[in-house]
């Protein structure tokens, strides 16, 4: 008989009397955990599009982002349309927990279609994160995105725990 990994939880909070949200998980095996906005945003007359966030990593167990670079405690997934109207996503990882010791524990997404490099951060440590303008790097290919289908915050792994706050997207004309 085997027994079932656990879910993880995210749950809207305050900690430090910032308004955050918490994803937390306890278990073996790997699990998603996060939360989903879906914009449908028009950005094709973008020149600058930026992401922002403040995050916190308490605890992870898979170093760095695991061996594909898809295990982190906090990831940052922008799905959008390009011009010829094919569905995308940017990927973007934030892990604590070095591994020095095991080959292979390269920090970016293996497996991604833009293998953007993930960024280490401090544990336990409040970490601002402003991201290089996403129109060219979303414009690879030579295909321009012109509509921000959704975003979504979510820790990849097997125990995580992370609070996340000041989720944007700065879009300018």
């Amino acid at each position: 008989m085997s027994v079932a990994a656990p879910w993880g939880v995210a749950q809207r909070t305050e900690v430090e009397g910032q308004p955050v949200v918490v994803i937390e998980r306890k278990g073996i095996g790997h699990a998603e955990t996060g939360i989903t906005q879906i914009l449908d945003a028009d950005i094709r007359d973008f020149s600058l599009l930026q992401l922002h966030l403040l995050l916190r990593i308490k605890e992870h167990n898979v170093p760095v982002c695991g061996s594909q670079g898809t295990e982190c405690p906090v990831m940052v997934r922008i799905v959008y349309k390009d011009a010829d109207g094919a569905d995308r996503e940017w990927l973007q990882g934030f892990y604590s927990l070095l591994d020095t010791s095991t080959p292979g524990n390269e920090p970016f997404c293996k497996i991604c279609p833009i293998p953007y490099k993930h960024t280490h951060v401090p544990e336990d440590t409040w970490y601002p994160y402003d991201s290089d303008n996403l129109v060219p790097l979303l414009s690879r290919d030579g295909q321009v995105p012109i509509l921000i289908k959704s975003i979504t915050v979510y820790a990849s792994g097997h125990t995580y725990r992370s609070a996340i706050a000041e989720v944007e997207l700065i879009g300018q004309e």
